[in-house]
Formats: C-alpha cells, sequence, structure tokens
C-alpha cells in the first residue's frame, strides 16, 4: 500500500506538467503546485478572511501562495491599499470624470493594466485553525459529528435539505449583487478518514471585471484548515482545482497511517477504498482518464 501510494503520487505530479513541486507547510498540508509557485505567510485581517472565522476559528494562521508576482502584489495591497491605488485615483481626478458609469468602465480598464503591469495570475489562500472544532463553535462541532455519523447514501440524501439553505443564505447576503454573482452549489463529501469536505465557488462579472473565488475547507486532527483561490480577470486553470492540489496531504497522511503495524492487516479493504476514491476523483474530473487509468493499474499491481 505505501509502494501504491507513493506511485499515485509520482503519477500525478508526472502526468500534468504544471504541477510539479510539493510544499510543505507548517507540517499541517502538503499541496502540489507549479516550480515557480512560493509561499509568505499572509495578513489575517483580510476581508477574505473574516468570513470564514465561524469554521477556521479565532486568531487563525494564514499563508499566501502563488507566483512571486502575485504574491507581492497581493501582500502590498494588503499593507498599502492606498499607495496601490493612488495612481488610479489621481488619473480619474485628472479626467474630471463625473457619471458612475464613465467611473466604473475607467476603474475596471485601469485595474486591468495594473494586473497586467504586476503579472497578477490569482493567489491561493491558506488558512489554519489553530484550536479543535469543538473549541470553536459547539453547534459547528455537532454538525460535522453528525456528518461523519452519515454514510454516503444518507449524506446524499442530506444534501437536499443543505442546497436549499445554502440557496436561501447566498440570497440573503448578496441581495442584490446576486445579479451579477453566480455561485455553485455547496458540495460535502468525506474523505478517507469519514472527515467532512466543503467545496463551492463564486464567479462574477461586474463593468468589465472577471473574477473567481474557489473555497476548499476540510478537517485534519480534528482542527479546520480551509483554502481559497481568488483571481480577477488572470485566471489560470491549472489553479481551479484546490482538491487536486491539496491531495498530497492526505496521501501522505494514508502513507503514515496504512504503514503502522496496527493497521496493516486491513491492506484489502484499504485497496478497495482507495480503489473507490479514484473512482471518485475521476468522476469529479479531478483525475483524467490516463492519470485514473494508471493509477488503478498500479494498485490492482
Amino acid at each position: 500500500m505505501r509502494v501504491f501510494l507513493l506511485l499515485i503520487l509520482f503519477n500525478l505530479s508526472c502526468c500534468n506538467y504544471a504541477f510539479s513541486q510539493n510544499i510543505n507547510i507548517k507540517n499541517r498540508v502538503i499541496l502540489d503546485v507549479p516550480d515557480k509557485f512560493i509561499f509568505i505567510e499572509g495578513n489575517v485581517n483580510s476581508e477574505l478572511i473574516e468570513p470564514l472565522l465561524f469554521f477556521v476559528g479565532e486568531s487563525p494562521k494564514s499563508y499566501l501562495i502563488g507566483t512571486k508576482e502575485s504574491v507581492e502584489f497581493t501582500r502590498e495591497y494588503q499593507d498599502n491599499p492606498d499607495d496601490v491605488f493612488q495612481e488610479l485615483v489621481t488619473k480619474m481626478e485628472q479626467k474630471n470624470i463625473k457619471s458612475q458609469s464613465s467611473a466604473e468602465k475607467f476603474v475596471a480598464k485601469e485595474l486591468t493594466k495594473l494586473f497586467k503591469k504586476k503579472k497578477y495570475e490569482g493567489v491561493i489562500w491558506l488558512i489554519f485553525g489553530e484550536s479543535k472544532i469543538d473549541q470553536i463553535d459547539y453547534e459547528f462541532s455537532n454538525f460535522i459529528d453528525e456528518l461523519k455519523k452519515m454514510d454516503d447514501t444518507s449524506l446524499k440524501k442530506q444534501m437536499i435539505s443543505y442546497q436549499k439553505e445554502w440557496k436561501k443564505l447566498t440570497k440573503e447576503t448578496f441581495g442584490d449583487l446576486g445579479k451579477y454573482i453566480k455561485i455553485s452549489k455547496l458540495i460535502i463529501k468525506k474523505n478517507n478518514f469519514n472527515d467532512p469536505i466543503f467545496q463551492f465557488s463564486m464567479n462574477y462579472k461586474i463593468k468589465g471585471l472577471r473574477g473567481k473565488v474557489i473555497f476548499y475547507g476540510f478537517i485534519k486532527d480534528n482542527k479546520p484548515i480551509g483554502l481559497i483561490y481568488e483571481c480577477v480577470n488572470v485566471c489560470p486553470k491549472k489553479n481551479n482545482s484546490l482538491e487536486k492540489i491539496v491531495l498530497p496531504t492526505f496521501l501522505e497522511s494514508n502513507i503514515l497511517k496504512t504503514n503502522s503495524p496496527e493497521n496493516k492487516i486491513e491492506t484489502s479493504s484499504n485497496v478497495v477504498e482507495q480503489l473507490q476514491k479514484l473512482n471518485d476523483l475521476y468522476k469529479s474530473g479531478v483525475l483524467t482518464k490516463e492519470e485514473f487509468e494508471k493509477a488503478k493499474k498500479k494498485l490492482l499491481n
């Protein structure tokens, strides 16, 4: 089993040239990202993180992951937003723009130029919860426990109710802005360790600006971890699958778990579970057909 998991990790990195280095962040998460990606500690006061405090708890750790240019620009904007946009404001004043429509078009055009100048391609936020789930929020902890008790069939049935609540929540949150924003369905599923995974995405288009936000949250060692990919105008497809990027985290955990003496007797059942996991990843589009077939062949051999 150890060999099989290592081979999957190797095949995934070889089959997609864009994902070619693993980065280990604080021994909590291992991410499969392009060679040119770096990571630095982020600002926890970001507007993007604030709505997620219910999930990760107070005083989380955050990291910015992406190309050097994208990470530095994002951090620059966080630390000194006035300085970043001062040139744009000055230009607007000089042009003496009077109508709101003209102002919106001008801002969109200038921001597009700025992103291109800064070589911005979007960034991935990684947020660590330092506390365990039951210490963050009692109701949320109970919800996680309920999910863990459900089998796949029960979870699928319950998702109908969750989707109704999700639709109502997003409508109340965005109000009139909803006409500019397309929000995906909420996806809740469980990994091999029976821990819940939460996923959703948002796409928006406002006055010439196109953007995307993808959220992927999961529980590891009973502590919450969230990944958020955000981009504006330039959104490379290679960064869209957070599930694929974070996959080495679970593979590494599987290697450690299945290599322990008490778990070696469970090899047969683990093989079945791994086949099911591979099939789920293939059906969801995370793995290509070629990657799926190669991984399955290695497992069966």
